[in-house]
């Protein structure tokens, strides 16, 4: 059984495997400021240094993506109630015939699909960055 590491959450292998070095030389004072954002953010300078080079300089602080995840999975939780109600009045609009606004409710629960789906690539981007 592989064994985890601490804090990841995944097994060694599922983990990807980085292999490949990278050598910058840097002035005292430019490590000693990666250093410290490092530090600011909870990562290592390894870490915080690949993160910069391939998100463009965005790093998010630990709390700033843990209220983006929230505010996500709020927001994913409200999509759906929409879209149960949506999906309520479009049967009740083909059982009955009574709403004659069938043919606009089907866009709307296809673009609620989308949205959620638009939330869960945004929450596994999320997940995928830790």
């Amino acid at each position: 059984m592989a064994k985890a590491r601490v804090g990841d959450g995944m097994p060694r292998s599922n983990r990807r495997r980085r292999n490949d070095t990278m050598t910058v030389r840097l002035t005292t004072s430019e490590r000693d400021e990666i250093k410290r954002r490092s530090a600011e953010l909870g990562l290592k300078a390894g870490d915080y240094g690949r993160r910069m080079m391939l998100h463009g300089g965005q790093i998010a602080s630990p709390q700033d993506r843990e209220a983006a995840i929230a505010a996500l999975s709020k927001l994913t939780f409200q999509t759906r109630r929409i879209g149960v109600s949506l999906n309520q009045l479009a049967h009740i609009a083909n059982a009955t015939g009574a709403v004659p606004l069938s043919p606009v409710l089907r866009p709307v629960l296809g673009d609620v699909a989308a949205v959620l789906d638009l939330v869960k690539a945004v929450l596994a981007q999320i997940e995928s960055d830790a």
